[in-house]
Protein backbone atom coordinates (compact mmCIF):
# COMPACT_ATOMS: atom_id res chain seq x y z
CA UNK A 1 0.00 0.00 0.00
CA UNK A 2 3.03 2.45 0.48
CA UNK A 3 4.69 1.34 -2.26
CA UNK A 4 1.17 2.27 -4.54
CA UNK A 5 1.38 5.82 -2.73
CA UNK A 6 5.06 6.30 -3.92
CA UNK A 7 4.16 5.87 -6.59
CA UNK A 8 1.42 7.69 -7.06
CA UNK A 9 3.64 11.07 -5.61
CA UNK A 10 6.51 9.89 -8.15
CA UNK A 11 3.98 10.50 -10.97
CA UNK A 12 2.27 13.54 -9.49
CA UNK A 13 6.09 14.97 -9.07
CA UNK A 14 6.38 14.16 -12.90
CA UNK A 15 3.41 15.80 -13.82
CA UNK A 16 3.84 18.80 -11.84
CA UNK A 17 7.41 19.14 -13.58
CA UNK A 18 5.73 18.78 -16.89
CA UNK A 19 6.84 21.91 -19.42
CA UNK A 20 4.08 24.70 -20.19
CA UNK A 21 3.20 25.80 -23.69
CA UNK A 22 4.83 29.10 -24.31
CA UNK A 23 1.75 31.97 -24.77
CA UNK A 24 1.62 33.34 -27.97
CA UNK A 25 3.50 36.63 -28.55
CA UNK A 26 1.36 39.60 -28.16
CA UNK A 27 0.37 41.43 -31.58
CA UNK A 28 2.98 44.30 -32.98
CA UNK A 29 1.86 47.83 -32.20
CA UNK A 30 0.67 49.48 -35.07
CA UNK A 31 3.02 51.60 -37.00
CA UNK A 32 4.34 55.15 -35.76
CA UNK A 33 2.39 57.89 -37.39
CA UNK A 34 3.94 61.23 -37.87
CA UNK A 35 2.18 63.77 -36.34
CA UNK A 36 4.32 66.84 -37.12
CA UNK A 37 2.78 70.00 -38.89
CA UNK A 38 3.73 69.73 -42.90
CA UNK A 39 5.55 72.81 -43.70
CA UNK A 40 4.84 75.43 -46.22
CA UNK A 41 7.43 77.70 -47.96
CA UNK A 42 5.38 80.74 -47.03
CA UNK A 43 8.70 83.16 -48.60
CA UNK A 44 7.76 85.81 -50.91
CA UNK A 45 7.79 84.73 -54.71
CA UNK A 46 11.37 85.70 -55.70
CA UNK A 47 11.60 88.73 -58.19
CA UNK A 48 13.60 88.60 -60.98
CA UNK A 49 16.32 90.83 -60.24
CA UNK A 50 16.71 92.23 -63.99
CA UNK A 51 13.48 93.64 -63.72
CA UNK A 52 13.43 96.81 -61.49
CA UNK A 53 9.97 97.70 -62.37
CA UNK A 54 8.47 94.56 -60.62
CA UNK A 55 10.90 94.92 -58.24
CA UNK A 56 9.22 98.89 -57.18
CA UNK A 57 5.96 97.27 -57.85
CA UNK A 58 6.03 94.21 -55.12
CA UNK A 59 4.03 94.61 -52.45
CA UNK A 60 2.97 98.27 -53.10
CA UNK A 61 -0.35 99.55 -52.80
CA UNK A 62 -1.85 100.63 -56.05
CA UNK A 63 -4.86 102.34 -55.20
CA UNK A 64 -7.25 99.76 -56.30
CA UNK A 65 -8.07 98.39 -53.74
CA UNK A 66 -10.26 99.82 -51.07
CA UNK A 67 -12.09 103.14 -52.13
CA UNK A 68 -9.73 105.42 -50.37
CA UNK A 69 -6.39 103.13 -50.64
CA UNK A 70 -3.65 105.51 -50.98
CA UNK A 71 -1.10 104.32 -53.95
CA UNK A 72 2.74 103.57 -53.65
CA UNK A 73 2.93 103.33 -57.16
CA UNK A 74 1.69 103.90 -60.52
CA UNK A 75 0.28 100.96 -62.68
CA UNK A 76 -1.71 100.87 -65.95
CA UNK A 77 -4.31 99.10 -64.57
CA UNK A 78 -5.15 102.33 -62.78
CA UNK A 79 -4.90 104.37 -65.40
CA UNK A 80 -7.31 101.74 -67.38
CA UNK A 81 -9.51 102.05 -64.70
CA UNK A 82 -9.83 105.52 -64.18
CA UNK A 83 -10.98 105.56 -68.29
CA UNK A 84 -13.41 103.48 -67.46
CA UNK A 85 -14.86 105.43 -64.20
CA UNK A 86 -14.44 102.44 -61.88
CA UNK A 87 -11.60 104.92 -59.79
CA UNK A 88 -12.77 108.99 -59.46
CA UNK A 89 -10.03 110.41 -61.65
CA UNK A 90 -10.26 113.48 -58.68
CA UNK A 91 -9.01 111.43 -56.19
CA UNK A 92 -5.43 111.66 -57.63
CA UNK A 93 -5.77 115.62 -58.58
CA UNK A 94 -4.74 118.30 -56.63
CA UNK A 95 -6.77 121.46 -56.63
CA UNK A 96 -3.38 123.34 -55.92
CA UNK A 97 -1.86 122.42 -58.80
CA UNK A 98 -4.20 121.49 -61.42
CA UNK A 99 -3.73 119.21 -64.49
CA UNK A 100 -1.54 120.46 -67.14
CA UNK A 101 -2.16 120.23 -70.52
CA UNK A 102 0.80 120.47 -73.50
CA UNK A 103 0.41 119.39 -77.08
CA UNK A 104 3.36 119.93 -79.77
CA UNK A 105 1.86 118.41 -82.92
CA UNK A 106 2.88 120.53 -85.57
CA UNK A 107 2.56 118.79 -88.58
CA UNK A 108 3.84 117.94 -91.73
CA UNK A 109 1.64 121.10 -93.55
CA UNK A 110 3.73 124.27 -94.08
CA UNK A 111 2.28 125.79 -91.84
CA UNK A 112 2.60 124.47 -88.28
CA UNK A 113 -0.27 123.87 -85.60
CA UNK A 114 -0.27 125.62 -82.67
CA UNK A 115 1.30 124.43 -79.51
CA UNK A 116 -1.65 124.02 -76.88
CA UNK A 117 -0.12 124.63 -73.49
CA UNK A 118 -3.07 124.33 -70.85
CA UNK A 119 -3.33 124.04 -67.09
CA UNK A 120 -6.47 122.85 -66.06
CA UNK A 121 -8.10 124.27 -62.56
CA UNK A 122 -11.23 123.18 -60.38
CA UNK A 123 -13.67 120.36 -61.94
CA UNK A 124 -11.80 120.73 -65.25
CA UNK A 125 -8.75 119.04 -64.11
CA UNK A 126 -10.12 115.40 -63.17
CA UNK A 127 -12.57 115.92 -66.69
CA UNK A 128 -9.08 116.44 -68.20
CA UNK A 129 -7.49 113.23 -66.22
CA UNK A 130 -10.12 111.37 -67.36
CA UNK A 131 -10.30 112.49 -71.28
CA UNK A 132 -6.53 111.59 -71.49
CA UNK A 133 -6.87 107.76 -69.38
CA UNK A 134 -9.43 107.13 -71.99
CA UNK A 135 -7.00 108.30 -75.04
CA UNK A 136 -4.31 106.06 -73.89
CA UNK A 137 -6.90 103.05 -73.55
CA UNK A 138 -8.34 103.61 -76.87
CA UNK A 139 -4.66 104.30 -78.40
CA UNK A 140 -3.41 100.94 -76.63
CA UNK A 141 -6.79 99.09 -78.42
CA UNK A 142 -6.14 100.06 -81.72
CA UNK A 143 -2.53 99.32 -81.24
CA UNK A 144 -2.97 96.01 -80.34
CA UNK A 145 -5.30 95.72 -83.68
CA UNK A 146 -2.35 94.77 -85.45
CA UNK A 147 -0.49 91.68 -84.22
CA UNK A 148 2.33 92.33 -86.24
CA UNK A 149 3.35 95.68 -84.69
CA UNK A 150 2.33 97.10 -81.55
CA UNK A 151 2.42 100.80 -81.01
CA UNK A 152 0.83 103.24 -78.04
CA UNK A 153 1.16 100.37 -75.64
CA UNK A 154 0.77 101.90 -72.33
CA UNK A 155 3.57 101.12 -69.71
CA UNK A 156 4.50 102.73 -66.84
CA UNK A 157 7.70 103.48 -64.73
CA UNK A 158 8.02 104.02 -60.97
CA UNK A 159 11.98 104.70 -61.04
CA UNK A 160 12.10 107.74 -59.78
CA UNK A 161 9.07 107.91 -57.80
CA UNK A 162 11.17 106.66 -54.69
CA UNK A 163 14.66 108.59 -55.81
CA UNK A 164 14.81 111.69 -57.40
CA UNK A 165 15.79 112.30 -60.97
CA UNK A 166 18.83 114.50 -60.90
CA UNK A 167 18.16 115.77 -64.56
CA UNK A 168 14.27 116.35 -64.63
CA UNK A 169 13.51 118.87 -67.35
CA UNK A 170 17.29 119.26 -68.46
CA UNK A 171 17.91 121.03 -72.12
CA UNK A 172 20.91 120.10 -74.41
CA UNK A 173 24.21 122.05 -73.07
CA UNK A 174 23.96 124.89 -75.67
CA UNK A 175 27.73 124.72 -75.84
CA UNK A 176 27.44 121.18 -77.58
CA UNK A 177 28.07 118.77 -74.39
CA UNK A 178 27.42 115.62 -73.79
CA UNK A 179 25.48 116.00 -70.18
CA UNK A 180 22.48 117.88 -70.44
CA UNK A 181 22.35 121.24 -68.26
CA UNK A 182 19.64 122.97 -65.99
CA UNK A 183 17.83 120.03 -65.02
CA UNK A 184 16.02 120.12 -61.39
CA UNK A 185 15.94 116.75 -58.83
CA UNK A 186 12.72 115.68 -58.85
CA UNK A 187 10.56 113.08 -58.05
CA UNK A 188 7.75 111.21 -60.61
CA UNK A 189 6.25 108.28 -62.10
CA UNK A 190 5.70 108.60 -65.84
CA UNK A 191 2.87 106.42 -68.12
CA UNK A 192 4.22 106.19 -71.68
CA UNK A 193 2.26 105.55 -74.64
CA UNK A 194 4.89 105.63 -77.54
CA UNK A 195 3.91 106.20 -81.24
CA UNK A 196 4.23 104.03 -84.52
CA UNK A 197 6.62 106.46 -86.23
CA UNK A 198 6.96 109.98 -87.85
CA UNK A 199 3.97 112.41 -87.44
CA UNK A 200 2.60 109.75 -85.09
CA UNK A 201 1.38 110.88 -81.08
CA UNK A 202 4.06 110.24 -78.01
CA UNK A 203 1.89 110.56 -74.86
CA UNK A 204 3.37 110.95 -71.42
CA UNK A 205 1.35 111.14 -68.45
CA UNK A 206 3.34 112.28 -65.40
CA UNK A 207 2.78 111.70 -61.73
CA UNK A 208 4.59 113.24 -58.18
CA UNK A 209 4.26 111.80 -54.74
CA UNK A 210 1.59 113.24 -52.60
CA UNK A 211 1.57 112.92 -48.78
CA UNK A 212 -2.47 112.81 -49.32
CA UNK A 213 -2.89 111.22 -52.38
CA UNK A 214 -0.12 109.15 -52.25
CA UNK A 215 0.73 110.18 -55.82
CA UNK A 216 -0.97 112.73 -57.55
CA UNK A 217 -1.40 113.55 -61.52
CA UNK A 218 0.49 116.26 -62.81
CA UNK A 219 -0.25 116.21 -66.50
CA UNK A 220 0.05 115.39 -70.03
CA UNK A 221 2.45 116.19 -72.55
CA UNK A 222 1.80 114.83 -76.15
CA UNK A 223 4.72 115.50 -78.50
CA UNK A 224 5.29 114.68 -82.42
CA UNK A 225 7.13 111.60 -83.08
CA UNK A 226 10.45 112.71 -84.90
CA UNK A 227 10.76 115.10 -83.05
CA UNK A 228 13.61 115.45 -80.22
CA UNK A 229 11.94 114.69 -76.68
CA UNK A 230 14.87 117.43 -75.12
CA UNK A 231 12.98 120.13 -77.49
CA UNK A 232 9.62 119.68 -75.45
CA UNK A 233 10.48 118.10 -72.11
CA UNK A 234 11.85 121.53 -70.61
CA UNK A 235 8.84 123.64 -70.92
CA UNK A 236 7.02 120.64 -69.58
CA UNK A 237 9.07 120.04 -66.98
CA UNK A 238 8.87 123.56 -66.46
CA UNK A 239 5.44 124.33 -65.77
CA UNK A 240 4.99 121.11 -63.57
CA UNK A 241 7.68 122.43 -61.04
CA UNK A 242 5.39 125.52 -60.38
CA UNK A 243 3.32 125.22 -56.79
CA UNK A 244 0.35 126.63 -55.96
CA UNK A 245 -0.50 127.56 -59.79
CA UNK A 246 -4.54 127.00 -59.74
CA UNK A 247 -4.56 129.17 -56.35
CA UNK A 248 -3.78 132.21 -57.84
Amino acid sequence: MRQVSIIAVAIATLAGCKKKEPAAPPPPPPPAVDAAPITVDAAPVAVDAGDPEAAARQGKRTGLGAADEVPEVVVEALIAAIAEGKVPAARFVDPAEGYLEHIIMPGAMEKADPDVIKRHCGAKAATRFTDDAKTLMREQAEGKKDPAYVDHELICSNEFLATADPTFGARPDPAGGDAPVGGTPWKYALCRSGGAGEYDANYELLFAPDATRGVRVVGMLTWEGGMNPDAVWPDFAKDALKVGACKK
